[in-house]
Parts: C-alpha cells; structure tokens; sequence
C-alpha cells in the first residue's frame, strides 16, 4: 500500500466519522444533511467536471453520470 492510499483511506474515515458525529448532534438532521450534500457538490463539481475533461468518457457512461445525479437529488 502506497501513502498516498493510506492517506487518502485515513482521510476518508475521518471525514466520515466527523459528519456522522456532526449530524448526531445537529438539531435539525434533515437541513444538515441537506446543507452537507450541497457543499459537497458545489465543491467538488469543478473536480468531476475537470476529471471529464482530462479522462473523457464514451457516450454510454453518461447515462450512469445522469442517473446517479437523479438518484442523489433525490
């Protein structure tokens, strides 16, 4: 296992981990799940859409990249 990949592991258990503690202890879950999953795809849409750039993929896959944005909203 490289470092980076144990980095990138520990990285995402600690993300987890601190969201999941934050909900427990928010008062309205709902509105704090809401705000998480928007923060989340307002940051890291310039990432996906830079990944397509960099990596483009055939036709076929963007059916899979519309579905799980559907899924996701809602």
């Amino acid at each position: 296992m490289t470092t980076l990949a144990l980095f990138l592991v520990l990285l995402a258990s600690f993300a987890h981990s601190s969201w999941n503690f934050l909900l427990k202890r928010s008062e309205n879950k709902e509105i704090f799940v809401w705000g998480l999953l928007v923060a989340a795809s307002v940051l890291l849409a310039p990432v996906g859409v830079l990944l397509a750039w960099i990596h483009p993929f055939e036709p076929v896959a963007w059916w899979f990249v519309v579905a799980t944005i559907v899924l996701h909203t809602l």
